[in-house]
């Protein structure tokens, strides 16, 4: 089961969906603490209390972060308050734009590149890599490769992320836990500290599905709509909007019903998918 057709080309539209849609700061599913509310207006709580806890596996004394797969720049942020220099990258033209107004004019050790990590060329290396809900996004291999060349000796690889339990092909986009950390220790990545927190990321995923199950009903009666009432009246408009955004129209199907439903099943999610906070040390070789 594939995520989406348009992964890449659907990342504006999910962007936009959350952050003015739902009026979330962040793009990550958040962290309830025993007793919180389970309420959309709890969200934004919940995903701060994520990212501390998922930053405060850093060692001391840390000064230069990577942020692998950047969101909208809430764990950016949070790291140039606490003094440390960060490099955030993304594909995503709407993330750097999102960056370019919002994040860069404010934060002088915050900066960004526009590039997918497997293609990322620069001369520099961090102190720590990091990856929030960002490691399923490029090949397993090469991305492990990828931080071992912009690690320093010593430098951590702190990630947060949803895994496969097993190769069960459920979530294939997905990578096996298991393997991963095999493939980590292969390349001298070893490991330092594993937290499973799918009992308090759960919750999102409740609420979330209770969102999205909303949405093709209404859709429907829109359509409904369209079809007997405003594309008769409006007929070039509507030949106009089949024309030019038929694509734009089946990425947002995409994300609502079919990518949207899935991903947040409550009873697929606990059956296949564990979710880990995870701090890995490179190993000190000769340079």
């Amino acid at each position: 089961m594939k995520y989406s057709k348009y992964k890449h080309e659907g990342d504006g539209l999910e962007l936009e969906l959350f952050t003015k849609g739902l009026g979330l700061s962040s793009l990550h599913f958040g962290l309830w603490k025993t007793g919180q509310p389970v309420t959309l207006d709890e969200v934004p709580k919940a995903q701060k209390n994520f990212t501390i806890k998922l930053i405060d596996m850093f060692p001391e004394d840390v000064e230069s972060v990577l942020d692998v797969g950047a969101g909208v720049g809430d764990n950016a942020i949070y790291m140039a308050k606490k003094g440390m220099r960060v490099t955030s990258i993304s594909p995503s033209p709407s993330q750097e734009k999102h960056f370019a107004e919002n994040i860069l004019p404010e934060y002088e050790n915050v900066s960004f590149i526009r590039s997918k990590y497997e293609d990322l060329e620069i001369n520099e290396k961090f102190d720590v890599v990091l990856m929030s809900e960002s490691c399923t996004y490029f090949p397993m291999k090469k991305g492990l490769d990828q931080t071992i060349r912009y690690l320093k000796n010593g430098g951590y690889l702190v990630l947060g992320d949803t895994f496969r339990k097993d190769k069960r092909k459920t979530f294939e986009y997905l990578h096996v836990f298991e393997i991963y950390l095999e493939n980590a220790k292969k390349r001298g990545l070893i490991l330092m500290e594993d937290i499973d927190i799918t009992d308090q990321v759960f919750q999102t995923i409740e609420l979330l599905h209770n969102v999205c199950k909303y949405f093709p009903p209404i859709t429907e009666t829109l359509i409904d709509f369209y079809k007997t009432s405003f594309k008769k009246k409006y007929w070039i408009i509507s030949r106009l909007v089949s024309t030019f955004f038929n694509k734009e129209l089946e990425i947002a199907k995409d994300i609502l019903f079919d990518a949207g439903l899935r991903r947040t099943d409550p009873k697929l999610f606990l059956e296949y998918i564990t979710y880990r906070f995870v701090a890995f040390k490179k190993e000190m070789v000769p340079e």
